[in-house]
């Protein structure tokens, strides 16, 4: 971006929400000071990382004019960035987990694409990166992602992120003002806060881009959150999915049988991590959510359109409907042990 129209320019708002990861912190920083667009406001919400990451923050804002460090209690992921919306700005807001980071031209080629194409969301795919930052899987290829080339609107794009995409909040770039009019806030105190915003956000969005460049690179690490064994993470799952249902069927009526299919599916991925992590868990605990979630995929599993199924999900449909969905624990550690011995047969 030619730094002589940055003032021109409509300002972007990235918020990063920091905890715990003064391993990566940097990185992900540092990759959103090197963007080609300039006209930047940076929210660093320390989230009362134990680490040095405070003092870390504190050290970019000193660097960089365009960073601002919020400090406050350890509250949570869904409080910092609900902090961090309510202390941007800008006329367009973008979050960055603070352990990823992005590509140079991300908040360029989004303004772009916004501006051109009268969007107030983008929507861009992403690299999966292992804890060291070696590519795993780049999902700029994934054949489920819409190759449209112009904006859509909001029916049209829960529809594609009910049979198409991952609910990440870090996963597309929008107006601020979409989370303004829709008063959308993550919510505190649970897990899965992607799941319970993301389906918002989209509704909230008069027009939607999809943009199929991998912009961001998402770190998949052991240790992180999303990775522990928690029946909370069921719990909250439940809910959100149930929620989804419940405000998505009265907005959108006519796109009740790909409702049902995500919830289907994400029912499934909850009793497939029960299975996983059963010895983690307390067996009278473990007993009633398997029951629970049980109980909702037979409510669910009549109203399945195959049409609407990818060959995975497929397969888990067959698998649920033989009463055999508890190997599929197996074959992941299975296929993760013949991984680790590529095969020396030609």
């Amino acid at each position: 971006m030619n730094p002589d129209n940055a003032d021109a320019a409509p300002l972007v708002s990235v918020v990063v929400p920091v905890y715990g990861v003064e391993r990566y912190l940097d990185q992900c920083v540092g990759s959103i000071v090197a963007q080609t667009y300039e006209n930047l406001e940076i929210v660093l919400v320390d989230d009362g990382s134990p680490d040095r990451c405070p003092r870390m923050c504190d050290d970019w804002g000193l660097k960089d004019g365009r960073i601002r460090v919020i400090h406050q209690q350890n509250r949570g992921l869904s409080a910092a960035r609900n902090v961090g919306i309510e202390n941007a700005s800008g006329e367009y807001l973008l979050f960055v987990d603070s352990d990823d980071w992005i590509d140079d031209h991300l908040v360029e080629s989004c303004v772009a694409k916004a501006l051109d194409e009268s969007a107030d969301m983008v929507v861009f795919t992403y690299s999966e990166v292992s804890a060291n930052g070696s590519v795993m899987r780049d999902h700029s290829s994934d054949r489920n992602f819409p190759r449209e080339r112009r904006s859509v609107n909001a029916s049209a794009a829960i529809r594609y992120l009910l049979t198409r995409l991952p609910m990440y909040s870090w996963s597309y770039f929008a107006e601020r003002d979409v989370y303004l009019r829709g008063n959308i806030r993550f919510p505190e105190g649970r897990t899965m806060e992607d799941i319970a915003t993301t389906y918002r956000v989209f509704s909230s969005a008069r027009s939607v881009f999809f943009l199929q460049e991998s912009l961001y690179s998402y770190r998949s690490r052991p240790m992180s959150t999303m990775s522990t064994p928690s029946l909370k993470r069921i719990e909250d799952s439940s809910r959100a999915v149930d929620e989804l249902e419940s405000n998505l069927s009265l907005s959108y009526p006519k796109l009740a049988s790909e409702i049902n299919n995500w919830s289907f599916i994400s029912y499934l991925w909850c009793l497939t991590f029960l299975y996983e992590n059963k010895t983690f868990f307390n067996d009278s605990k473990y007993r009633h959510f398997v029951r629970m979630i049980k109980g909702r995929l037979y409510n669910k599993e009549s109203k399945v359109k195959l049409e609407y199924l990818g060959r995975k999900d497929y397969c888990k449909l067959f698998l649920f409907r033989m009463h055999l969905i508890w190997i599929i624990p197996f074959w992941h550690q299975i296929r993760g042990f013949i991984l680790k011995f590529p095969s020396t047969i030609k």
